[in-house]
C-alpha cells in the first residue's frame, strides 16, 4: 500500500503506478480467497494486524487526488473490505472503531473529491456502509437492551447518514449502477477483470444488494422482523394508533420478505432456463444430424422452454407488483405518521387551555 512509486525514467513518484495497482490487485483477491466464513475473516484481523487500518489511512490519502489510478486503488481497496465485513460483526465493529472510518462516506457522497471519481467507488463504498448496518449487532452480548456502539456507530446513525447524506434513493440507485455494468466498462477497466471473474464478482455483489435492501426496510420499519410468529398485539390495544403502527411496520416487513422471496425464485428459474437453452442447442444439432429421431424431443423442449419464460415473466410481474405495493405502504404509514404528531400537537395545546382556565377558576376562588 505505498504510495511511492518508480516511473518508468527512475524517478520517485508520489502517486500509485498502474503496474502496483495491478499487484495490489491480485494480492488482496489473493487474501480473499481465504475469507470463507466468519471464523476465517476474524483469522485475518487476527493475523494481519494493522491492515485495516492502513487500508482506510489509504483511502484518506486517496480521496483528494486527480490521477485516475488514485480512483482504481480506491475501489480496490473498498472491495476488499466489503468481502471482508461479510457475515462477520467483529470485522465490522473493528472497521467503525477506527477513527479512519469517517471517509467512507465521503466516497459514498462523491463530495470533496476529484471528478475521477467512478459510479464503481461509491457503489462500493454503499455497500459497505450498508453491509455494517446488517453486521453491526442491535444489543450488546451481556444481556442489556441497550444499542451497540463502535466508534460513535450505530444502526441509527449510519441509516440517518444514508438518508441525509444522499437520500435512500440515490443510495439504492448507486448500489444498482454496479450491477449493470459490463466486464469491459469504462468504469472498470482498471481492474483487470476477465469476464468470468467479472461476472462471479457481479453476482456475489448482487446477492450482497438484495442483504443491504432487506435490512433497510427491516431498519425503516422499526426491526420488525415480519416473521409469522411475531408477538401480536394486544386486543385491547388494538384501537390504539402504536399499535396501528407496529402493524403496519409489520405489514411493509412481511412484504419485503415475500419480495425477496420471488427474487430468489426468479433468479432459480433463469439459471433453469439457461440449462434448457443448453439442452436445446445440443437437441438442434442433432436435428441437423437426424431430424426425424428427435424431432419429437425438440418439439417438447421448445414448449418446456416456453413454459420456463412465461413463468419468469409471471413471477417478474409480481415483483413489481409488490414493490409498487411496498411502497404504497411506506406512504401511507409515513402519512399515519404525520396526522398522529399533528394530534399530539392538537392534543398539547388542548392540555395547555384547559390549565390555564383551571388556573384562572382557581384565582377567582
Amino acid at each position: 500500500l505505498s504510495m511511492t512509486t518508480t516511473t518508468d525514467d527512475g524517478a520517485n513518484n508520489s502517486t500509485p503506478s498502474t503496474i502496483s495497482i495491478m499487484t495490489l490487485s491480485g494480492a488482496l483477491g489473493a487474501l480473499e480467497l481465504f475469507l470463507l466464513d466468519e471464523t476465517t475473516r476474524e483469522m485475518m484481523l487476527k493475523i494481519t494486524g494493522t491492515l485495516m487500518e492502513t487500508i482506510l489511512i489509504t483511502l484518506e490519502q486517496q480521496q483528494q487526488q486527480q490521477d485516475d489510478n488514485d480512483n482504481n486503488l480506491a475501489c480496490i481497496l473498498l472491495k476488499f473490505l466489503c468481502v471482508w465485513c461479510d457475515s462477520c460483526p467483529t470485522v465490522v465493529i473493528q472497521l467503525l472503531s477506527s477513527a479512519h472510518s469517517t471517509v467512507l462516506p465521503k466516497y459514498m457522497t462523491g463530495k470533496n473529491m476529484s471528478s475521477s471519481s467512478s459510479d464503481l467507488s461509491k457503489g462500493l463504498a454503499c455497500l459497505l456502509l450498508g453491509l455494517t448496518l446488517e453486521y453491526l449487532p442491535s444489543t450488546s452480548t451481556d444481556g442489556t437492551q441497550e444499542a451497540v456502539e463502535a466508534g460513535g456507530w450505530n444502526k441509527e446513525s449510519i441509516l440517518q447518514l444514508v438518508t441525509s447524506a444522499v437520500g435512500m434513493s440515490t443510495y439504492l440507485k448507486r448500489l444498482e449502477a454496479v450491477i449493470k455494468m459490463t466486464a469491459t466498462s469504462q468504469q472498470n477497466q482498471h481492474l483487470v477483470w476477465k469476464n468470468l471473474e467479472y461476472n462471479t464478482f457481479r453476482e456475489w455483489y448482487q446477492s450482497q444488494v438484495f442483504v443491504v435492501r432487506r435490512c433497510i426496510v427491516r431498519e425503516m420499519a422499526g426491526g420488525v422482523s415480519g416473521d409469522d410468529d411475531d408477538d401480536d398485539t394486544d386486543a385491547e390495544d388494538a384501537t390504539t394508533a402504536t399499535s396501528g403502527n407496529k402493524a403496519l411496520k409489520k405489514l411493509v416487513a412481511q412484504q419485503s420478505k415475500e419480495v425477496e422471496s420471488l427474487r430468489l425464485e426468479v433468479a432459480s428459474l433463469a439459471k433453469e432456463k439457461v440449462a434448457v437453452e443448453s439442452q436445446l442447442n445440443t437437441w438442434k444439432r442433432r436435428v441437423v444430424e437426424a431430424p426425424s429421431a428427435v424431432d419429437d424431443m425438440l418439439q417438447e423442449l421448445v414448449d418446456t422452454k416456453a413454459k420456463l419464460e412465461t413463468t419468469v415473466s409471471t413471477l417478474q410481474e409480481e415483483v413489481a407488483s409488490k414493490e409498487a405495493l411496498l411502497e404504497s405502504t411506506r406512504l401511507k404509514e409515513q402519512e399515519t405518521v404525520e396526522q398522529l404528531q399533528q394530534t399530539l400537537q392538537s392534543a398539547q395545546a388542548t392540555s395547555t387551555d384547559l390549565e390555564q382556565e383551571r388556573d384562572a377558576l382557581q384565582t377567582e376562588l
